[in-house]
């Protein structure tokens, strides 16, 4: 791909033929027709002047004006016509997110979420609920493509309560032997109307997978944190490992993907857990792996499928021992990557991050 186009601005939009009935983006890059569909894709640019010379005619800075529509218009027959160079003409490989245009094997959106008419996964009405009949390659909304129509929300049956689980996180990074303000100790904590409690958070070695504390002093509250349940009747204790920090730049940035790739480092995770349960007396597990799969936080494309053999293979050794629960984002971008029906099998709930 040429050098010019490498900027990081990759978001595409398939659109008609038909440019009247459209906006018009501001700083229009680069327009092509693809082998497969009779449509045009539209790249959006940053910085316009960096293209070559003989695309600048297609720029535009007015959107959604005559002007702008002629100087798309122009290009579409050199396209056609294979006139531009041949190292541009290869962009003609893009392939649209989703639906009939989309790389073989990627036609259905990711959590059965709905495919446009442009091609990207989305789930309220713009995304579900279309008809376009200039397009014989999606004149509708298709459910082989995701879902389609009104979203159908579960509704709890009779009997059930919310308040049948309460969970609390414990931020241990605000223990008293921390320098910050508003100190709190596991001794302190006011535990009415709490059925678990989360100890957020502990962290694994990158290389050996056993159980580490996110800050030094972890280790002397993790007893400490456990011990209210023989006041307390019926409470569970339960162990974060992960959290937001532990995928920022750095040495366990891509802990998760490494530690989930293989089924002996998986297994290595496995008995480091139980060994740290067996200890410090925690009742469950909450994995905190907020960003499977997202290239930007160091997740991996085989995360998805990783992800389902860890949970699988950690209820296995846990049996009905200890509990599992997973934290998950509520944001499409990031949860797309996760496999969500495979890991439910083997945990108890999710918890949401909303």
């Amino acid at each position: 791909m040429p050098a010019w186009f490498s900027d990081g601005c990759n978001l595409f939009y398939k659109v008609r033929l038909a440019w009247t009935d459209i906006e018009i983006p501001t700083k229009l890059r680069f327009l092509w027709r693809t082998e497969t569909c009779q449509s045009v894709h539209v790249i959006l640019a940053h910085h316009a002047p960096t293209a070559p010379a003989a695309l600048r005619p297609t720029f535009v800075d007015t959107p959604r004006t005559s002007a702008a529509v002629d100087a798309i218009t122009m290009v579409i027959p050199r396209l056609r016509n294979r006139s531009l160079p041949s190292n541009l003409v290869r962009l003609g490989d893009a392939k649209a997110q989703c639906g009939p245009c989309a790389a073989e094997g990627q036609q259905k959106c990711p959590l059965n979420v709905c495919c446009s008419e442009f091609g990207y996964c989305g789930y309220n009405t713009e995304f579900c609920v279309w008809k376009n009949k200039d397009d014989p390659l999606c004149i509708t909304c298709d459910d082989k493509c995701g879902g389609c129509g009104d979203v159908k929300r579960p509704s709890c049956g009779a009997g059930s309560r919310v308040s049948k689980r309460t969970i609390g996180y414990y931020e241990s990074w605000a223990n008293p032997d921390s320098p910050k303000c508003q100190n709190v100790s596991p001794e302190d904590l006011r535990l009415d109307g709490f059925t678990h409690i989360n100890f957020a958070f502990a962290f694994f070695d990158s290389f050996s997978f056993e159980i580490l504390p996110m800050y030094v002093n972890g280790v002397s509250l993790y007893s400490r944190f456990t011990s209210p349940k023989s006041k307390k009747s019926g409470l569970q204790t339960w162990i974060s490992v992960g959290g937001w920090s532990f995928t920022d730049p750095g040495p366990t940035q891509t802990a998760f993907s490494e530690m989930t790739s293989t089924s002996g480092s998986r297994q290595k995770l496995i008995s480091h857990l139980i060994k740290f349960m067996v200890t410090y007396g925690f009742d469950g597990i909450d994995f905190d792996w907020e960003y499977p799969g997202a290239d930007d936080r160091g997740g991996k494309s085989q995360d998805t499928a990783n992800y389902v053999s860890l949970a699988t293979e950690i209820r296995a050794a846990f049996g009905s021992k200890y509990g599992i629960s997973m934290t998950l984002r509520t944001s499409y971008w990031y949860l797309q990557h996760c496999e969500v029906p495979g890991i439910q099998k083997s945990g108890d709930w999710f918890n949401l991050m909303a």
